[in-house]
């Protein structure tokens, strides 16, 4: 597996955490208003993003030769979308602290993978640092 990210998957996995920064940012300097929004808006975004992530094991599964390896990360895949689903109904300061373990949650499920050898050793690297960033603007949402 090549040990360079793609220029592609770096642009938009980049990309990907701006609107995590942006409603950091917004919570820390916009108005009461706004304050709401971002808490919403950042909140709700990192449920899509952890519903993401764990559907890359769906395509790990596609590819793995071992029958009860590949039924495991079907069903891995979509176990974080099962669990945001009803996160998602609560308050969104509520919702915060289960978005930030679902975060860790399902980088360590990663880093397993990784450690399988079924991932890259890029795609890990840049998954640290995206959800550093996801994990630290959920908790300026939640402090500020």
């Amino acid at each position: 597996m090549p040990s360079k990210a793609p220029g592609i998957a770096l642009l938009l996995g980049w990309g990907g955490v701006l609107p995590f920064v942006a409603a950091a940012v917004a919570k820390l300097w916009g108005g009461p208003v706004i304050a709401l929004y971002a808490l919403a808006w950042g909140s709700a975004y990192a449920g899509v993003i952890i519903t993401f992530i764990g559907a890359v094991h769906w395509g790990i599964a596609l590819k793995h030769p071992d029958y009860k390896k590949r039924m495991i990360h079907f069903i891995w895949s979509v176990l974080p979308a099962l669990a945001v689903w009803p996160v998602m109904t609560l308050p969104p300061l509520v919702r915060l602290p289960f978005l930030v373990i679902g975060l860790g949650i399902v980088w360590i499920a990663d880093m397993l993978a990784y450690k399988r050898g079924h991932m890259p050793v890029w795609y890990i690297k840049l998954r640290h640092g995206l959800t550093s960033v996801a994990i630290s603007s959920l908790v300026i949402l939640g402090i500020a």
